[in-house]
């Protein structure tokens, strides 16, 4: 199993350049993001998200179908972790400037979760 920090390296952008590639774990995915438009430091375009000092984070969970943001103050699978707070709390909640060690926390955080979902 790949650690955070090596599945953080291996992301990807889109094809078309503009968005890192989400990271998928069952029904849930996280969204890692850093450009010259997101809540990110740098505020540029990189080509590795591992290069930023900080990027915004959004958690999504499909249901029905279809991926919805997860308003992780809210809901009762995340709202406890002591990173929800860095969280928005809107009908599309993100988390900006989140530094790179938190992310990593995130994505072990929501595996963790998403590893429950499925026993």
């Amino acid at each position: 199993m790949s650690t955070p920090r090596e599945i953080l390296a291996s992301i990807i952008r889109s094809v078309d350049g503009s968005f890192f590639k989400p990271i998928d774990f069952g029904d849930f995915s996280v969204s890692a993001q850093g450009s010259d438009f997101h809540y990110c430091s740098p505020r540029i375009n990189l080509k590795n998200l591992i290069e930023y000092d900080s990027v915004e984070i959004a958690v999504f969970r499909m249901v029905d179908g279809e991926k919805c943001f997860v308003n992780i103050r809210n809901d009762k699978l995340f709202k406890d972790f002591v990173w929800a707070d860095k969280f928005e709390d809107q009908s599309h909640p993100v988390a900006p400037y989140i530094s790179m060690t938190d992310v990593e926390k995130i994505i072990t955080d929501v595996m963790i979760v998403s590893n429950r979902m499925k026993n």
